[in-house]
């Protein structure tokens, strides 16, 4: 396959996830068709299909799309750190500026927690790519509380791999709450204060 042919194919699959992106951002994934993608995109299902075989397989390729901008920015801001617990602060700062200035991703971003995804509907080839990225992302995190317990600054008994997940779960719970105007601010930064005090040695 030339370079002409490979340019033209991530052309075509660039335009499907921002027209894919716009849609799900403005009415919901759930009231989105892939007929109306492709219609935005200005190409035919056929098209369409030859790209992604279903509504899942686009919705995690925005996802990890706009993860991947999110995850950059929240390592830039952790790795200006020198020490395990303003690291965490930083990764807690990170995501709320990226939610206050993206609301609607955000939003979309949770969806699947929130309402679940047809896992049955997900193609390998799908899974695979957005597993890889997560799978990194989850490894930097459990680092940052390896080093934490190694180092003596949090508690011995705890599960790196566990604490990592019970942080960004919670982190996202509370940031939704503030996103959707029920909590303020300071009820996201005040439940990261509590998060760290509860892991200290």
């Amino acid at each position: 396959m030339n370079k002409r042919v490979i340019k033209e194919k991530e052309k075509r699959r660039f335009n499907i996830l921002q027209a894919a992106e716009k849609l799900f951002l403005s009415k919901g994934f759930e009231n989105v068709t892939m007929q109306q993608i492709a219609l935005k995109a200005d190409f035919t299902r056929r098209t369409l299909y030859s790209y992604f075989s279903s509504k899942e397989d686009l919705y995690l390729a925005v996802f990890f799309k706009n993860s991947r901008k999110r995850w950059q920015q929240n390592m830039k801001m952790m790795d200006a750190e020198d020490n395990v617990v303003d690291k965490l602060r930083a990764y807690g700062r990170a995501n709320f500026d990226y939610a206050m200035k993206n609301p609607r991703l955000f939003r979309f971003n949770i969806y699947w927690e929130h309402n679940g995804l047809d896992m049955n509907r997900v193609s390998k080839q799908a899974w695979q790519e957005f597993s890889q990225p997560q799978q990194e992302a989850i490894k930097h995190m459990a680092a940052i509380f390896h080093q934490g317990i190694a180092e003596g600054i949090f508690r011995a008994d705890l599960d790196s791999c566990r604490m990592m997940r019970i942080l960004c779960i919670t982190l996202r719970s509370t940031l939704n709450e503030v996103i959707l105007g029920y909590e303020s601010e300071d009820f996201y930064f005040n439940y990261l204060d509590l998060f760290i005090r509860s892991i200290l040695r």
